[in-house]
C-alpha cells in the first residue's frame, strides 16, 4: 500500500515538475511516465513477495511464476507496441508482472494460507488508475488539487501507522 500511495501522490509532481526539468525533444516522454512509474511498482511487489518464497524456501515457484510472467511478457509485446506504441511495451511488462504477481500469490495461499487482501488490491488499483487517467488530462491547478487530494487519502489509509509513530 505504501508504494502505491507513492505512486499516487509522484504522479501529480511529476506532471508540474516536468515541463520545467525537460524541455525540447523529449517533452513528449510525459505521456508514458505514469505507466512506466505503474510498471515499477507491480516489479516492487512481485519481488516482495517472491522474498517470501525465498524466505519459507521454496524457489522453485519464483522461477515458475517469472518463466510464466516472461512469456506472457513477450507474447505480447510486439502486438501491444503496434496498438499502444512505446505504452505497449509498458503494458506488456506490466500485464507479465500481474501474471507473476497473481501466480504467487495463489501458490502463497496454498503454501501458507496467506491471505489475500482483495479489498485493499481493489482500492489501490482504482486510486492508481483513477491518478494516472487525471495525470493524462490535468493541467497545473488540477494537477496541484490532484496531489492535494491524493495526500488526503494517503493520510487516511495510514492514519493508524501515523498515530502509532
Amino acid at each position: 500500500m505504501f508504494l502505491s500511495s507513492c505512486l499516487c501522490l509522484a504522479l501529480p509532481v511529476l506532471k508540474v515538475a516536468f515541463p520545467i526539468l525537460v524541455k525540447g525533444d523529449y517533452t513528449e516522454a510525459i505521456n508514458y511516465v505514469p505507466l512506466f512509474l505503474i510498471v515499477a511498482v507491480a516489479s516492487g511487489y512481485s519481488v516482495f513477495i517472491g522474498n517470501i518464497f525465498y524466505a519459507i524456501k521454496s524457489t522453485r515457484v519464483i522461477s515458475t511464476s517469472t518463466l510464466v510472467s516472461g512469456i506472457v511478457t513477450v507474447a505480447l509485446a510486439i502486438p501491444l507496441i503496434r496498438a499502444l506504441d512505446a505504452n505497449g511495451a509498458n503494458t506488456a511488462v506490466l500485464i507479465g508482472f500481474l501474471a507473476n504477481i497473481i501466480i504467487r500469490f495463489i501458490l502463497l495461499k496454498k503454501k501458507i494460507s496467506f491471505d489475500i487482501p482483495v479489498k485493499e488490491i481493489i482500492f489501490i488499483g482504482i486510486w492508481i488508475a483513477a491518478t494516472a487517467f487525471v495525470y493524462g488530462k490535468a493541467d497545473l491547478p488540477i494537477s496541484i488539487a490532484l496531489f492535494g487530494i491524493n495526500a488526503a487519502v494517503a493520510l487516511i489509509a495510514f492514519r493508524k501507522d501515523i498515530a502509532a509513530f
